[in-house]
């Protein structure tokens, strides 16, 4: 906007210029003596002395006309600056109170990391069962919360509670005579056989519908992420493809991924390398929230495993992956932010706009 200012000022200078010498070859026209001593002065250094005064005249109104239409065209492109900027105002500050939430976050989150960390150290310091060799080799980070470490145990003990046997049906000191369970398996089914008229089984085909339309969203979920995510792939000539696979009850189903190399070899995640792993870690989160059309996609590092925070294979990852979003139309709009904590960027990425925080 001060370049504007400054711009329709200096032209209005000229153009004020342009009718001083209109008014000053008015004078010299009405003969004022002052004004023609003046211009004797400066007729031989004028290059169009030999112009009469009313082509003069013609002239500098035509230069201020078109300085006129300078200082105008400058004021429409100002208040044209100025819509835009009224109109990007909010977004600004959108984005800007966003900034802050997400700095507030990262810094509440590394304080409770601290405090965590200290009060782990000072418990493992006093706890005497622990020499100083073993705390030397304890990773605090890898250390799980004592309520991760009670829901994983809950977890496993109702596994275990759905597998358990009774004791009628299982002999301890003969776990291979399965006699009692298969002569309780006839007696089932002879009561099958025998009420089989009077056994009614309800189909409730708005439920069974409903299942299979559900299914089916998985399914056509699946296959876009698989798409978004093969998009990204193929920057390092890989491939992945998800495949939905049912228990032998029909009561579970799980999500099978296989990646591919060059369309030709096949693996799973445990076989790619470090980079290739630490890649797919991050298209797939970038994938995912394509998937669910979020328009300000935030990734940071603090979220995936420590073992998978290398500096060189994620700032590779974003190096390719930036590139695709500028020049696919569908993804332009989308807005990515990336959050990475310790890890030093030491080259520069292009179009990408770098913001260091440091931590109070």
């Amino acid at each position: 906007m001060n370049k504007y200012d400054s711009k329709i000022q200096e032209l209005t200078e000229q153009k004020k210029q342009c009718f001083n010498q209109i008014n000053r070859i008015t004078r010299i026209m009405s003969g004022d003596p002052q004004e023609l001593k003046v211009d004797a002065k400066h007729k031989t250094s004028e290059t169009n002395s030999d112009l009469t005064n009313a082509e003069k005249i013609k002239n500098l109104q035509m230069k201020a006309k078109n300085i006129q239409f300078e200082i105008n065209n400058n004021k429409s492109k100002k208040s044209q600056t100025q819509l835009k900027l009224e109109e990007l105002k909010p977004i600004y500050e959108t984005y800007r109170n966003d900034y802050q939430l997400v700095l507030q976050l990262i810094n509440t989150e590394e304080e409770k990391i601290i405090d965590l960390q200290t009060e782990i150290e000072n418990k493992i310091k006093h706890d005497e069962t622990i020499s100083a060799q073993e705390l030397e080799l304890v990773d605090l980070k890898s250390l799980k919360s004592l309520r991760e470490i009670e829901d994983e145990i809950k977890n496993t003990d109702s596994e275990l509670n759905k597998i358990e046997i009774s004791e009628n049906l299982y002999d301890l000191q003969n776990p291979n005579d399965l006699s009692p369970i298969i002569k309780k398996l006839s007696e089932l089914n002879e009561d099958l056989i025998k009420n089989e008229s009077e056994i009614i089984i309800n189909i409730n085909k708005k439920e069974i519908s409903e299942c299979f339309e559900q299914f089916r969203e998985l399914e056509l979920s699946l296959t876009e992420i698989e798409s978004f995510n093969n998009r990204f792939l193929s920057e390092i000539s890989i491939k992945s493809k998800f495949r939905i696979i049912i228990s032998s009850d029909n009561m579970k189903f799980f999500i099978d991924l296989k990646f591919f190399r060059n369309d030709k070899e096949q693996l799973n995640f445990n076989e790619l390398t470090t980079p290739e792993k630490i890649f797919f870690i991050i298209v797939f989160y970038i994938s995912v929230k394509l998937h669910i059309k979020n328009k300000n996609i935030i990734f940071s590092n603090a979220s995936i495993l420590s073992k998978y925070n290398k500096a060189g294979s994620i700032y590779r990852a974003i190096r390719k992956i930036l590139p695709i979003f500028e020049r696919e139309d569908a993804l332009s709009k989308i807005n990515l932010i990336f959050i990475i904590s310790n890890l030093e960027l030491k080259k520069e990425i292009k179009n990408l706009n770098v913001k260091t925080v440091h931590g109070s």
